[in-house]
């Protein structure tokens, strides 16, 4: 993943109607999607642990980040698959 303060790798998401920048996006989903899961749940979790190791997600936001980076990693599975 490149370094934090890397601004080029700023994504911004949509979460619960605002929009959060994030960090390394492209990276986790490349990451999750090469350990070939197909359970949602934890690939929502997997994303989240990756997300949450380089940006704030607080304890209450975490359901809502969990469903905006599975609709983020949905998006770029489906445009490169």
């Amino acid at each position: 993943m490149k370094r934090c303060c890397d601004l080029r790798s700023i994504e911004f998401i949509e979460v619960q109607g605002r929009k959060v920048g994030i960090f390394g996006l492209r990276e986790a989903i490349a990451e999750v999607s090469s350990l070939g899961l197909s359970d949602e749940e934890r690939i929502a979790e997997e994303l989240l642990s990756r997300i949450a190791a380089r940006n704030y997600v607080s304890r209450e936001a975490r359901p809502a980040y969990k469903e905006a980076l599975l609709r983020e990693y949905r998006k770029a599975v489906r445009k490169n698959g």
